[in-house]
């Protein structure tokens, strides 16, 4: 049996985001939310960070506080490699983001996967 919730918060806000958590403690939480237009992200970069960057830092937070045992799935971005010399990319293609909204992609990659930046 498949049981899904949607929660309605704000990645710029930690606490509406404990507060969904606390009401559904999910065991799968998808974020796929992001100011996603590379282009508008050079208009609007301080925002571009605090959402798909801060906010994704902020579900993986909530998450870590309410339902550490949760799998979360963080959304990313061809944008993350940027200009490449390889095509197609994989694993070991190293990150080159070319604009805000794809170092805010990188950002929260490597906070998803315990990286340091």
């Amino acid at each position: 049996m498949v049981c899904s919730l949607l929660q309605t918060f704000y990645l710029s806000d930690i606490a509406s985001l404990v507060a969904a958590l606390e009401t559904t403690r999910p065991d799968e939480v998808y974020n796929l939310a992001s100011q996603s237009a590379p282009g508008e992200s050079w208009k609007l970069p301080f925002y571009t960070a605090d959402i798909t960057a801060m906010g994704a830092l902020r579900v993986f937070e909530a998450v870590r506080q309410i339902c550490p045992e949760s799998r979360v799935f963080q959304a990313s971005s061809s944008e993350m490699f940027g200009w490449v010399l390889k095509v197609p990319q994989d694993e070991e293609t190293p990150f080159n983001p070319a604009n805000p909204y794809a170092a805010s992609k990188v950002f929260a990659h490597a906070q998803d996967a315990g990286l340091v930046l």
